[in-house]
């Protein structure tokens, strides 16, 4: 959970200042093509680390397997009694 926060976080204060980062920067360079220009490794940096990333499975008490579920996502073999 503090790893959800943290992430979150981070997230939050790129978004908040990325407009005015990215401003800013097309001010003191007086176009907007060098800030565009610096996102475009951000974005290939993202992209490459995009693999690595690892998603937790979570189920909340006894789920059924997925080999006991039938084509219509039915459990084959559970009772509904």
């Amino acid at each position: 959970m503090a790893r959800t926060a943290i992430v979150l976080a981070i997230g939050y204060i790129v978004a908040a200042t990325g407009p005015f980062s990215i401003g800013l920067l097309s001010d003191v360079a007086g176009s907007i093509t060098v800030p565009l220009w610096i996102l475009v490794p951000v974005g290939v940096v993202t992209l490459g680390l995009t693999p690595f990333l690892k998603s937790r499975q979570m189920y909340c008490g006894s789920a059924p397997s997925r080999r006991h579920r039938g084509i219509s996502g039915t459990n084959i073999g559970y009772s509904l009694a």
